[in-house]
C-alpha cells in the first residue's frame, strides 16, 4: 500500500511538472509573446495539453487510483492520502469523459483566440473576436455534453471551477443578493460622489510603490515577480514560483495598485500552500471561489480600509511628491470607497461589482444553453449594463471585450467572483473577532497577523475540504451573504 501511494505521488508530480510547463507558456503568451507567434504557440500548447490529458487518463494510472479507493485499502490510508485519492479520482472522472482531440482543439483555439481578443480589444471591434468566441462556445457545449449534467449544460462547466456549484445554486444565491444590492445602489445615487484632484502619477514611481506594497503584504519576490499584461492575473508553477501582473494608468494610481493588491492576495494563497504536498491535491487550491476570496479580502477589506489608507498616504507623498498628492488621507479614503457605476468590472466599487458578475453569468448561461449566439453578445451586454448599472456602453473595449476569460475558453468562471466576495466578507468577520486590534496593525503596516490567520485557516488545507466545508471550518458558520451585505451597507450608511 505504501508503495502504491508513493507511485501515485510520483506520477502526480510528473503530471504537475508538465502542467507547470503548459502554464509557463501561458504566462509568456500574455506577457512576452510576439503578435505573429500565436498560431505556433497554440500548436505547442495543444500538444502539451494532449500529453497531459493522456497521463491523467492512462489506464494504469486510473487502475492505481481505483485500487487505492477500494474500501479495505482506502480505510487504512492516512487522512492526507485519503484526500489525495478522493480528489485525484474526482479529477480522473472528469478527464476521462473528455476526448483527447477536444483537449487539443481547445488548447490550440484558445491560444489563437487570445491574440484575436487582444487585437479586438485594442481596436474596440468585437467582430474580430466573434468567430473565435463562437467556436469556444461550441467547444464548451461539447465538453458539457461529454461531462453530463442534470439541469443545465452550464452546470458541467461551473463544477470545474467550484465543485458542486450549479446554475440553480448561483441563481438562488445571486437573485436575493442582487435585489439588496439594487437598493444600496439607489441609496448611493442620492449621495455626493467623492472626488480627488486630477494628477499625473509617474509610471516608474508606481512600479516601485506596487512592489513595495506587495512585499509589505507578504508577497515573496524571491518566489515571484511583477510584470505588465493587458488584464492583470496571477499564475503559479510551484509555491516558490508564483507570478503576478498588473497594468498602469498615469491618471489613476489605484488602477495598478488595486490590481496588484488583488493579485497579491491570489499569490499569497499559492505561496502559502504546503510544500511537502506539492504535486498532490494537498497543495492545490480547492476552488476559484476560495481563491477569489483571498484576493478580494486583501483588495477590499484591507486595501480600502481606513487604517490601510492611513498607512498608504505618506507613502504616496514619498513616491509621487506633495505636488501630486494634493488631497488628504480622508479624501483619498472616501474616493476609494465611492459607489459609482463603472463600465469596467475590475475598476468597479464593491457594491456595483457584483452586478457586473450577474450580467456575465446570465450571458454565459444563455450562450451555453443555446438561447443566444456569439454575435448577440455586444448588444445584450450593453442592454444589461444599462439595466443593472444605468450607464451606456460607448464601445466594445469598454463592454464585451474588457475581460480576458472567454479568450481562454473559461466559461463558468465568472460566478466564482461573487462567491469570493461572499466568502471574503465571512472570513473577515471571523478574523476581526480573532484579532481585535486589526485596524491598529494595518495603520502600522503590520499585516503578518492577518496573513498568519489565512495561512492557518485556509492556505494550509489545500483541497482537504470542499469550498463550503472550508468556510464553515474557518468561520463556524454556513456560507451566507449576510456579512457581505452588512459590510456594503456600512460603506454607504456609515462611511466605514
Amino acid at each position: 500500500m505504501k508503495k502504491d501511494i508513493k507511485t501515485l505521488r510520483d506520477k502526480l508530480l510528473t503530471i504537475t511538472r508538465l502542467g507547470s510547463a503548459v502554464a509557463l507558456l501561458g504566462w509568456d503568451e500574455e506577457v512576452n509573446l510576439p503578435k505573429k507567434a500565436h498560431t505556433y504557440r497554440g500548436e505547442v500548447q495543444a500538444q502539451l495539453a494532449a500529453d497531459l490529458h493522456k497521463k491523467m487518463t492512462d489506464r494504469s494510472f486510473i487502475k492505481l487510483v481505483e485500487d487505492l479507493n477500494k474500501a479495505e485499502v482506502f480505510d487504512a490510508l492516512t487522512s492526507g492520502d485519503q484526500v489525495i485519492v478522493r480528489e485525484v479520482l474526482r479529477d480522473i472522472e472528469r478527464a476521462k469523459k473528455i476526448p483527447e482531440e477536444l483537449v487539443k482543439e481547445s488548447a490550440e483555439l484558445t491560444s489563437q483566440a487570445f491574440g484575436a481578443w487582444a487585437e479586438a480589444r485594442q481596436k474596440s471591434t468585437f467582430s474580430i473576436f466573434e468567430p473565435y468566441l463562437k467556436k469556444i462556445v461550441k467547444l464548451n457545449q461539447r465538453e458539457a455534453e461529454y461531462i453530463g449534467y442534470t439541469e443545465s449544460p452550464y452546470d458541467a462547466l461551473l463544477d470545474a471551477f467550484e465543485p458542486g456549484l450549479t446554475a440553480r445554486k448561483v441563481e438562488d444565491l445571486f437573485v436575493p443578493l442582487t435585489s439588496e444590492l439594487k437598493k444600496l445602489i439607489q441609496q448611493a445615487a442620492q449621495q455626493k460622489i467623492p472626488t480627488i484632484p486630477k494628477a499625473t502619477y509617474d509610471r516608474v514611481a508606481q512600479k516601485k510603490l506596487n512592489e513595495a506594497i506587495a512585499a509589505k503584504l507578504g508577497y515573496d519576490f524571491e518566489a515571484g515577480r511583477l510584470d505588465v499584461s493587458p488584464h492583470p492575473f496571477t499564475i503559479d508553477f510551484h509555491p516558490t514560483d508564483v507570478r503576478i501582473t498588473t497594468r498602469y494608468s498615469e491618471e489613476d494610481f489605484w488602477e495598478a495598485l488595486g490590481s496588484t493588491i488583488h493579485e497579491t492576495g491570489h499569490a499569497l494563497y499559492q505561496q502559502g500552500l504546503p510544500l511537502d504536498g506539492f504535486g498532490t491535491p494537498l497543495s492545490e487550491p480547492v476552488s476559484l471561489g476560495i481563491h477569489e476570496s483571498q484576493s478580494r479580502i486583501w483588495e477590499n477589506f484591507v486595501g480600502k480600509s481606513r487604517s490601510f489608507v492611513e498607512y498608504l498616504y505618506p507613502l504616496l507623498i514619498d513616491y509621487f511628491g506633495k505636488q501630486t498628492i494634493q488631497y488628504s488621507s480622508e479624501e483619498l479614503y472616501a474616493w476609494l470607497n465611492r459607489v459609482q457605476p463603472n463600465l469596467i468590472r475590475v475598476e468597479s466599487d464593491e457594491v456595483t461589482y457584483n452586478m457586473h458578475i450577474l450580467l456575465r453569468f446570465e450571458i454565459e448561461k444563455s450562450l451555453i444553453e443555446g438561447d443566444i449566439n456569439a454575435k448577440d453578445v455586444p448588444d445584450l451586454w450593453n442592454a444589461k449594463v444599462k439595466e443593472y448599472l444605468g450607464i451606456n456602453v460607448s464601445n466594445d473595449a469598454l463592454g464585451a471585450l474588457q475581460d480576458i476569460h472567454w479568450s481562454h475558453g473559461t466559461l463558468g468562471y465568472f460566478p466564482t467572483y461573487t462567491l469570493g466576495n461572499i466568502y471574503s466578507a465571512q472570513l473577515y468577520n471571523s478574523i476581526s473577532k480573532a484579532i481585535p486590534n486589526l485596524s491598529e496593525q494595518f495603520t502600522k503596516g503590520n499585516f503578518k497577523p492577518f496573513l498568519a490567520w489565512l495561512r492557518k485557516e485556509i492556505h494550509r488545507y489545500g483541497r482537504t475540504y470542499q469550498p463550503e466545508e472550508l468556510i464553515k471550518h474557518a468561520t463556524g458558520e454556513l456560507v451566507s451573504s449576510k456579512h457581505l451585505l452588512a459590510h456594503l451597507e456600512s460603506k454607504i450608511n456609515k462611511g466605514e
